[in-house]
């Protein structure tokens, strides 16, 4: 049984980790914590658990053998390394941490405690992504050669509003990229591996705050697939698509937070087009934390394990590289 200690209270937190945390099997929300003292303690009333505001004090309670860090990004790496060499196994929100350096770090006091650590990219437990999988591995597409993938939406939070430390540099790494274009990019390396070569734009069009609010980002895959990808804090209008086209046949995903699943075989007028309804968990964390159970029980390594959510990070940090040179950055 996983014993879990909760950090960070946010609208994430209560929606979906706090009850992923209950639900999953083998699994027990024990205890949480929140530097804001009303935040730890309306959530610990709900789940009827005790509250902290200190963290050391949470990793003192012996009864807390994992810890889930939904903190702002910037917390990451120390949180989670004080976690671990506490002998807590840690689930920590995307991205895993500011820097490559910190995310190493992450995983070289995992390794050496013999704890687990894994990052909460959750999109790769839908069922739809698993079914584009196995079509891509049994060939149905032929030779994967392009992926395209748009997100855009509009977000410009007040200053001092819940999860405005997005659009702080220091506190969050960057803007758009950062907070969707991770889970992206962990989706890609999930369906057709670490990509070679990136080459990124990233600018401030529509807001007054530091992060970028706009990038295109192309990437280059190690059988020579591009990726291009466009996304934006910077339009009012809304774009969430995902196409992963082979030499026989394409998958759509639109939106890819959606059961919508299309699947394209054939050539040219003639194509054969299947529509499918592959509904999401109810929970989308919930399928990631019983991997995370599962694999800490069973002694593996769960699928987003700590060296998986480092592989994104080298991509943000190849794509801010590029963007601020203007070159071709090779991974």
């Amino acid at each position: 049984m996983l014993h879990w200690g909760l950090v960070g209270t946010g609208a994430i937190a209560n929606k979906r980790v706090g009850p992923a945390l209950v639900s999953a099997q083998n699994s027990r929300l024990v205890a949480v914590c929140d530097v804001v003292a009303e935040a730890a303690r309306d959530f610990a009333q709900r789940f009827q658990v005790p509250a902290y505001t200190s963290f050391d004090e949470l990793l003192a309670n012996p009864d807390v053998n994992a810890i889930y860090l939904a903190t702002p990004i910037f917390l990451h790496a120390p949180q989670a390394v004080q976690a671990l060499r506490a002998g807590k196994h840690v689930l920590v929100e995307k991205p895993m941490a500011l820097t490559v350096a910190d995310g190493e770090e992450m995983v070289r006091v995992a390794r050496e405690t013999g704890k687990t650590l894994a990052t909460a990219y959750y999109r790769r437990f839908f069922p739809k992504v698993r079914r584009a999988q196995q079509l891509i591995a049994d060939g149905v597409l032929g030779k994967v050669v392009m992926v395209a993938s748009t997100y855009h939406t509009w977000y410009d939070p007040a200053p001092g509003a819940p999860g405005s430390w997005r659009a702080q540099k220091a506190r969050s790494g960057g803007g758009v990229l950062w907070d969707m274009g991770s889970h992206r990019f962990d989706l890609l390396v999930g369906l057709c591996g670490m990509p070679t070569q990136v080459w990124a734009t990233a600018e401030t069009l529509a807001h007054a705050y530091e992060v970028e609010d706009t990038a295109s980002v192309y990437l280059k895959l190690g059988d020579g697939a591009q990726c291009v990808s466009t996304w934006q804090w910077s339009s009012q209008t809304w774009v969430d698509h995902l196409s992963i086209i082979g030499t026989q046949g394409k998958i759509v995903m639109e939106p890819v937070d959606s059961p919508n699943f299309t699947l394209y075989i054939g050539k040219g007028r003639s194509q054969e087009r299947t529509d499918e309804e592959i509904p999401l968990p109810e929970n989308v964390h919930l399928p990631m934390i019983q991997d995370f159970v599962d694999s800490v029980l069973r002694g593996k390594d769960p699928v987003e394990v700590g060296e998986e959510g480092l592989k994104t990070n080298r991509i943000l940090a190849a794509i801010d590289e590029s963007a601020a040179t203007g070159r071709v950055v090779t991974l």
